[in-house]
């Protein structure tokens, strides 16, 4: 997936997150709560209304990608 902007030092962070979790063999039924726990770092900063929209945006993603694959 193509970042919406560039942003070298997010890309980054989120590369090195994305492996981190990705590449977890000890802990694999772990990943969803990582990337659980990034949204609640998320939500601390956006206004509720935001964040719902967010989500629907995120869950129409997936479900699409779910689709596509």
């Amino acid at each position: 997936m193509k970042p919406p902007y560039y942003d070298n030092d997010l890309i980054q962070l989120l590369q090195l997150s994305g492996e981190t979790i990705g590449r977890m063999d000890d802990h694999s039924d772990k990943r969803a709560d990582w990337v659980l726990f990034l949204l609640d770092e998320i939500k601390g900063f956006l206004p509720a209304d935001e964040y719902e929209a967010m989500l629907a945006q995120l869950s129409g993603a997936i479900a699409k990608q779910s689709a596509d694959n």
